[in-house]
């Protein structure tokens, strides 16, 4: 019993390294290389005007993206 109960708490406290996938996103986002940035269009203030947008992009923490995130960006090449 002291043996599984050992065994079972092994390794269960251990932090797991990141993965590939956070240590690409850290990389490209460190030569502020865009995968896929969160886009907002924000009115400009411009008084009577109804289609006076304009993009504020925010850039995503490099632990919040997916593989997919690297699949659909538009700033990959996909072939």
């Amino acid at each position: 019993m002291r043996w599984r109960r050992r065994m079972i708490a092994f390794g269960s406290g251990i932090r797991r390294a990141p993965s590939a996938r956070r240590w690409s996103a850290e990389a490209f986002q460190s030569v502020h290389y865009p995968i896929l940035p969160e886009v907002k269009y924000v009115h400009d203030g411009t008084p009577g005007c109804n289609d006076c947008y304009h993009e504020v992009v925010h850039i995503r923490h490099h632990s919040l993206f997916t593989p997919r995130d690297f699949d659909i960006s538009p700033y990959f090449d996909g072939g």
